[in-house]
């Protein structure tokens, strides 16, 4: 037996082996067996790790590298699902939608995982491992490389959208909105439709041994991120096809509402060896970013990387305490250490920055709330990739998504009003049922987007007993307001 654990009531003694799930009654010595193959084999899969959940009649176990789930009254094997998000077989990486409740994983197989389910509840086989991905802000569109292609597709369904050729290079990238594809053509770069697949546009050999590629949030400019020796950043008009500028120093890049933000190694100075955090078009520097190293082996922007949102500046560092291999997160704004994280977690940022896929507890991907991961204090519950009100009144009365989500077990929805009255928030199951009806009262015009302005529920009922996992849909019914959301519990 690999592994032993009472239940909640102690009344059971629970293992796991070869193959098996064991369970004996501690008072009257009564037992139980599954088998994970159906019956007892001579070359039974690996059953290890075990987690009860006695309240849902559930047990889960590690069977090989996948998870199996058991009825414990029947105790039998009542469906495998992937391994915590398709651990091992997310070779391009991974998109969240959380308009969607949904996040989808790229590798030989394209799952899409209902988080509520905790399954995948549709796949699709590419021919290839896919090692290029890239997303637009919403998550909507996707692109990846597929034998010399790029599949531009909707991500919630599958649907390919266009193909673009890319015959060479291993950089890529898809607009905000998902209207270009940028891609390497020998010997410069082209910028293509996403919606039909035609090349729009051919930018010269100036272009060549591109590292990356990211368009403005206008969609106007495309930058490009050249190789070394004399590494780059280069800025081009998509619609002319013009080199607008040249900035030394190249590096890791974000192409943000902020502007276009990078990370540049700094090796001489009286300063010393260092990261510079810049804002194309600045006189001085954002931060300094101090590394705990002085050299480093290899190309040194391989240890390096900004998330999209151009808000966090990741840096792999050696601990000199420990001398293990470690994350540093820093606020790129002003240099400040946020939080240290070990390097096997394989840190991932969504679009938007909001989120960001790691290393979960049972080895496969997990999603994770940005500022939760860091530990960053946070009292505005609107997400951050939205644009705020302007300066004055509130034009219209307007519906955000409730923070966080997922969540659990409390959650704040956000909203403006541009006239005062009575608000009503109800709460609804997955079958249309109401669970929670919040009568907020008389109203004042304006934003109510802190959390101590919007709409707060404590996921419970009526009765005020708690709620299950699950998706449930909020509707919120104000002055010039009547919209809905979907938000997840997870327990």
């Amino acid at each position: 037996m690999s592994e032993l654990q009472y239940d909640g009531s102690g009344a059971g003694l629970w293992s796991v082996g070869r193959g098996f799930l064991h369970q004996q009654n501690a008072e009257d010595g009564r037992m139980s067996v599954g088998w994970a193959s159906g019956e007892e084999t001579l070359d039974p899969p690996s059953t290890r790790s075990l987690s009860l959940d006695l309240s849902r009649g559930r047990a889960a176990t590690r069977v090989g590298d996948r998870i199996g789930i058991w009825s414990v009254r029947t105790m039998r094997l009542e469906r495998i699902v992937d391994h915590a998000w398709g651990a091992g077989s997310t070779s391009a990486g991974a998109t969240y939608l959380p308009d969607r409740g949904a996040v989808v994983t790229f590798g030989r197989t394209m799952r899409r995982w209902e988080l509520g389910a905790g399954d995948d509840f549709q796949t699709q086989e590419f021919p290839v491992d896919p090692y290029l991905l890239s997303v637009t802000k919403d998550g909507e569109v996707t692109a990846t490389d597929v034998l010399g292609e790029v599949w531009v597709q909707r991500t919630s369904t599958g649907r390919r959208l266009a193909t673009v050729a890319m015959p060479d290079g291993f950089a890529m990238a898809i607009s905000a909105t998902g209207n270009y594809v940028a891609t390497q053509d020998y010997p410069g770069a082209a910028i293509w439709s996403a919606a039909t697949g035609r090349k729009l546009i051919s930018l010269p050999e100036k272009s060549i041994n591109s590292l990356a590629f990211g368009f403005t949030p206008s969609e106007r400019r495309l930058v490009i991120r050249t190789r070394a020796p004399g590494e780059t950043l280069q800025v081009w008009d998509i619609a002319t096809g013009e080199l607008l500028m040249t900035v030394p120093g190249g590096g890791p890049f974000a192409a943000t509402e902020r502007g276009i933000i990078h990370v540049v190694w700094q090796s001489t100075g009286t300063a010393g060896a260092h990261f510079e955090v810049r804002r194309v078009g600045a006189a001085r520097p954002m931060s300094v970013i101090e590394p705990l190293r002085s050299s480093f082996h290899g190309n040194i922007y391989n240890f390096v990387s900004i998330d999209p949102s151009g808000r966090y500046v990741t840096l792999v560092d050696d601990d000199p305490a420990t001398r293990e291999r470690t994350v540093r997160f820093f606020a790129a704004d002003t240099g400040a250490l946020l939080a240290t994280r070990p390097e096997s977690l394989r840190v991932q940022f969504t679009a938007g920055g909001d989120y960001l896929f790691a290393k979960g507890p049972n080895g496969g991907r997990a999603l994770y709330r940005t500022e939760e991961f860091l530990n960053i204090p946070s009292h505005d519950v609107t997400p951050r990739n939205k644009a705020l009100t302007a300066w004055g009144d509130v034009k219209r009365s307007q519906l955000l998504p409730n923070y966080p989500n997922p969540f659990n077990p409390e959650t704040w929805i956000p909203f403006d009003l541009a006239a005062a009255g009575p608000v009503v928030v109800t709460v609804y199951d997955a079958a249309g049922s109401v669970v929670r009806r919040l009568d907020l009262g008389d109203v004042t015009a304006g934003t109510h987007r802190t959390r101590e302005r919007a709409a707060y529920w404590n996921g419970r009922d009526d009765r005020g007993e708690s709620v299950a996992s699950g998706v449930y849909t909020y509707r919120v019914e104000g002055p010039g307001l009547s919209d809905s959301g979907r938000m997840l519990l997870i327990k």
